[in-house]
């Protein structure tokens, strides 16, 4: 998904650098309203079934003291695919679905044993190292596309192969990124589907909150992630303010959704920044206080957010906090359009389309 991101990111700060400014706050505003209203929606309805299942519990509870007993003993029974290791289950329901806890228990009594690969593989998903691979491959991926960037340049006098903007050389060098996000991507599908593939076959204790990377997600989410991405690049805002819902819609938990998409932004938000910086749209005047405070503000959330969860036992509480979070930006984002359009008009500056090199005379033709 991530590749596919970077690919969006790459066209849209390109569509940012010749669209008029009343147009990007325009679709800017529109995208976060209907954003932030779909996944209030969707926190509200999760808040009713997270509510709804606390009282199936507590009336189980009270109707046999011995149910919750023995789902516990089966999610921790040495003789399946779900066996502890130092006291923590290997594949442990999570606080709003109870649905996960119920599966896993199905898959106990259908008498899913598990090999010693699958035992194998699911002692090392519980490691970071185990995704080191996949990381270092996105890792690759920033770099060559940072490079490429570099060896455009914004302008002949800043490019270190002296291309002009426009050139022939110019474009091939967007197109040798374009096409190394596409044949990265491509290489990811593929072991994402023998990665499934494999553990269909190997009887994998698949929880309802799991993604199945077959063809038809592996094609679908992807492209939907370029969206995402030409948003983020466009907008000039970090991806997970659109990451985060969609991987809502994609049937993901909350907390998972958050924190994948928060790491995500890494990437995104690494080559939408390169591409500004080389297009010269990147004031580097404010980039060490808003730094300072987005990493305050993110502790502080981060915090704040955790200690709703444990009081409330509700993971919805995040989906709620991100739709508020888009929403206000909705509307900050309305009223700092309206302000800056109003006055480039009194100050006569063009609402039209911008050309890309227009900015770069320093060519010489």
């Amino acid at each position: 998904m991530e590749p596919m991101t970077m690919l969006g990111a790459l066209v849209g700060t390109l569509l940012n650098k010749v669209c008029p400014g009343w147009l990007i706050a325009l679709l800017l505003v529109l995208l976060l309203g209907l954003t932030a209203k779909r996944t209030w929606t969707k926190g509200m309805k999760g808040w009713e079934r997270e509510a709804r299942h606390a009282q199936v519990r507590q009336s189980r509870r009270l109707a046999n003291g011995s149910l919750d007993g023995m789902m516990d003993g089966l999610l921790h029974s040495p003789a399946s695919s779900l066996e502890s290791i130092e006291g923590m289950p290997l594949r442990s329901p999570t606080l709003d679905e109870q649905e996960a806890a119920q599966a896993a228990a199905q898959a106990v009594l259908e008498g899913v044993k598990g090999t010693d690969e699958l035992q194998d593989l699911l002692v090392s998903e519980r490691r970071t190292i185990h995704y080191g691979k996949d990381v270092l491959m996105l890792m690759t991926v920033l770099m060559a596309s940072f490079t490429l960037s570099m060896l455009r340049g914004r302008s002949y006098s800043l490019s270190p192969l002296g291309v002009h903007c426009g050139s022939p050389a110019y474009w091939a060098l967007n197109g040798a990124q374009l096409v190394l996000v596409l044949a990265v991507s491509a290489a990811i599908r593929q072991m994402l589907m023998r990665r499934h593939q494999w553990k269909v076959e190997h009887g994998y204790p698949f929880l309802p909150d799991d993604v199945r990377w077959d063809r038809k997600t592996t094609t679908k989410y992807p492209m939907l992630c370029v969206g995402a991405g030409l948003c983020a690049g466009m907008f000039g805002i970090g991806g997970g303010i659109v990451k985060g819902p969609l991987m809502l819609e994609m049937g993901l938990l909350p907390a998972v959704s958050s924190a994948t998409s928060s790491f995500m932004i890494l990437f995104t938000s690494g080559i939408a920044a390169t591409n500004y910086a080389i297009l010269g749209s990147l004031d580097m005047y404010y980039a060490p206080a808003l730094f300072v405070t987005g990493l305050v503000s993110t502790l502080l959330g981060q915090w704040g957010l955790s200690s709703l969860i444990k009081q409330f036992k509700k993971q919805s509480i995040i989906v709620l906090a991100i739709s508020v979070v888009v929403g206000i930006s909705a509307v900050a984002m309305g009223v700092v359009g309206v302000m800056t359009t109003m006055n480039e008009i009194e100050h006569g500056q063009p609402q039209g389309f911008h050309s890309l090199c227009g900015q770069m005379l320093d060519e010489p033709y």
